[in-house]
C-alpha cells in the first residue's frame, strides 16, 4: 500500500489528504516532523541536497510522487470518483496555481508572526522539543527563521487579497454578487479545483477543525481582509464539508475531514502531536 508522508497541520498536505479521502484511494499515512523527520525522507528519496517539501506519496514500485497536485492526478486517474475530470486537468491546474500563490504568501507572514508570539512558537514545537524550555524555543526560532530563507519570496498582503479577488471572480463569473456556497469553479461539479482553494484560504483564517493549537490561530489569520471575505470563508467551509461527508470510509484511506488518522492503536496515531501552531 502506498505511504503518504505529510505535516499534520500543513496546507499543502490537509488538501492532499482529503483529496485522497473523498477518492476512497487507500494509502497508510506517516506524519512528519519538520527538521527532526528530514534526514529518512531524504535517504528515501535519495535526495542528499536540495529542498525537501512535504506531502510526498511513496509508491510500492518505488515511484515517489512529492508534489500535491501529481498525488492527486495520479489517484485521479485511478479511481471511479475523480476530482480531476480528465478533461478539466488543465483548469485545475490553473486554480491550483492560484491556491498556491495565496498559501506561499500566507506561510511567509505567518511564519513572522508567528517568531513575534512565544506561546505560537511553543505550540509549534514537536516533541520532545515542547519539553525543553528555553532550549526548545531557541530551535523553534532558528526552525522558523530556515523556513523563512527556504521559501524566501512576496509576503505583501495585497497579493493574498489579489488572490481572494481571483477567486471570487471565478466563483461568481464576474457577477457583482456574493459568492454562495453551491457556487463551483469548474460547471456545477466539486472539482480539486474548488478543494484546492478553499484550503488556499487556510492563510487568511483557519478552518475551525484545521489542527492548530489555539495559540497560533491568531497568526494564521489575517484580520484587514476578514470583513471582506465572509463568503468566501462561508464557502470554504461549505466545500470542506462536502469534501469530507464523501470521504470513503475505508478503515485504511486517509481520516476526513482535516487531520491524518490510521486505524485505531496503529502506529500512526502513537505519540503523535495532536494540534501544533507552526508550518
Amino acid at each position: 500500500m502506498p505511504t503518504l508522508v505529510s505535516i499534520s497541520y500543513s496546507p499543502w498536505s490537509i488538501r492532499t489528504r482529503l483529496a485522497l479521502a473523498a477518492m476512497g484511494t487507500a494509502v497508510q499515512h506517516r506524519d512528519y516532523l519538520p527538521g527532526l523527520s528530514e534526514p529518512r525522507l531524504r535517504a528515501e528519496l535519495r535526495r542528499w541536497t536540495g529542498r525537501v517539501t512535504v506531502p510526498v506519496l511513496l509508491l510500492d514500485d518505488g515511484t515517489v510522487l512529492d508534489d500535491s497536485l501529481d498525488i492527486v492526478l495520479w489517484a485521479s486517474g485511478r479511481t471511479a470518483r475523480p476530482l480531476v475530470p480528465a478533461d478539466r486537468a488543465t483548469d485545475v491546474r490553473h486554480w491550483n496555481g492560484v491556491a498556491d500563490r495565496m498559501l506561499a504568501v500566507g506561510r511567509l507572514r505567518t511564519t513572522r508572526r508567528v517568531l513575534e508570539a512565544p506561546a505560537a512558537l511553543q505550540a509549534s514545537l514537536p516533541r520532545p522539543l515542547d519539553s525543553l524550555g528555553p532550549l526548545g524555543s531557541a530551535v523553534g526560532r532558528l526552525a522558523a527563521r530556515q523556513l523563512l530563507r527556504k521559501y524566501a519570496g512576496s509576503s505583501d498582503l495585497e497579493a493574498l487579497r489579489a488572490g481572494t479577488e481571483t477567486l471570487r471572480a471565478g466563483l461568481t463569473h464576474g457577477a457583482r454578487r456574493s459568492v454562495r456556497t453551491t457556487d463551483r469553479l469548474l460547471g456545477s461539479t466539486l472539482t480539486y479545483a474548488d478543494l484546492t482553494c478553499a484550503v488556499g484560504l487556510s492563510f487568511v483564517r483557519p478552518h475551525p477543525q484545521h489542527p492548530l493549537a489555539e495559540a497560533a490561530r491568531d497568526c494564521w489569520t489575517e484580520a484587514a481582509l476578514l470583513d471582506t471575505v465572509g463568503d468566501l470563508l462561508a464557502w470554504r467551509d461549505a466545500v470542506l464539508e462536502a469534501v469530507s461527508t464523501s470521504a470513503c470510509p475505508s478503515p485504511h484511506a486517509v481520516a476526513a475531514p482535516l487531520s491524518p488518522r490510521g486505524p485505531r492503536g496503529s502506529r500512526a496515531d502513537r505519540g503523535r502531536p495532536r494540534r501544533r501552531g507552526g508550518l
